[in-house]
């Protein structure tokens, strides 16, 4: 008995001479504050738990209202017809542009469209989360963990409200425009507190997607106001790169606009955007002339 404790006193000592400097050495590169900078992950692993069934369920839902006419809007763009000449809606071509790219990479079924709203979800709240970890007066190990406890808490917070709407409110044009403009505001509000470089491109990258929100719909415009706002905050740790910030955003809004322009020139009609409202409008007088009781 006597040589049995022995052995698994010496077992141990062996073990806590190994493990203890590792730990210490990880300690170390960890630094201070580490914890607090991890914590929000532990809101993810609560969450995420939650939403893995209710994930199950959208993906299985069919497609209703205006998501469906834009589903329509996207497969007549891939087959050859000009929005706002041949086809079209009162939306901006954000929506349509974006369903017609999903269904060249994921397909054209219902589901393929939520997945890719899904994608979309957890891809723009992973990108607020990230830009918002925090990371001044924390080690590189330290930072890159709290990078991706950021992340995490940022997608599982989405998804828990997201995931709770009604299935025809899912992948309808809001909520596309929530998570893309929601990122681009985040871009351009924490671009101050990053290094000269990566602060200008988080600007440009911005001022592109909420220029991106102007063609989405009337109300958009109130996201590129409000990003116009984060970057008037005068705080002093921000003002030493303000006047390249501004610029850089100003640039990634022309690059947007020149983008949407090329895209219509190439798949649908300048003009007719601008004048859609007013088509439209004439084509349902057209029509009520012609079939006055189908339109009552």
């Amino acid at each position: 008995m006597l040589i049995l404790r022995t052995k698994v006193r010496r077992s141990i000592d062996r073990c806590r001479g190994w493990l203890v400097p590792r730990v210490r050495a990880v300690r170390e590169r960890l630094g201070e504050g580490w914890g607090r900078a991890i914590v929000p992950a532990i809101l993810a692993l609560i969450l995420i738990p939650f939403a893995v069934p209710l994930l199950a369920k959208e993906l299985s839902e069919p497609l209703f209202g205006d998501t469906a006419m834009m589903q329509y809007t996207a497969w007549a763009i891939r087959h050859g017809q000009r929005l706002y000449k041949d086809m079209g809606s009162t939306d901006g071509p954000f929506i349509h542009f974006t369903q017609a790219i999903i269904q060249v990479l994921l397909g054209q079924t219902d589901r393929a469209l939520r997945v890719g709203d899904i994608v979309l979800q957890i891809t723009g709240s992973a990108l607020i989360g990230a830009m918002l970890a925090p990371r001044k007066s924390l080690t590189s190990l330290t930072r890159k963990l709290s990078v991706v406890a950021w992340m995490m808490a940022a997608v599982g917070v989405w998804l828990s409200y997201y995931l709770i709407l009604a299935w025809g409110v899912t992948t309808n044009r809001e909520s596309f425009y929530a998570v893309v403009g929601s990122a681009g505001m985040v871009a351009l509000y924490v671009s101050g507190t990053f290094p000269r470089r990566t602060g200008a491109i988080l600007a440009f990258a911005g001022g592109f997607v909420l220029m991106s929100m102007c063609f989405s719909k009337p109300t958009g415009v109130i996201y590129p106001c409000t990003g116009a706002l984060a970057l008037l905050v005068r705080e002093p740790e921000t003002l030493v790169t303000r006047g390249l910030r501004i610029r850089s955003a100003l640039y990634g809004a022309g690059a947007c606009v020149v983008g949407v322009v090329l895209a219509l020139l190439l798949f649908g009609s300048i003009s007719g955007y601008f004048f859609w409202g007013s088509k439209f409008s004439g084509l349902m007088s057209s029509a009520s002339s012609v079939f006055p009781s189908s339109l009552t």
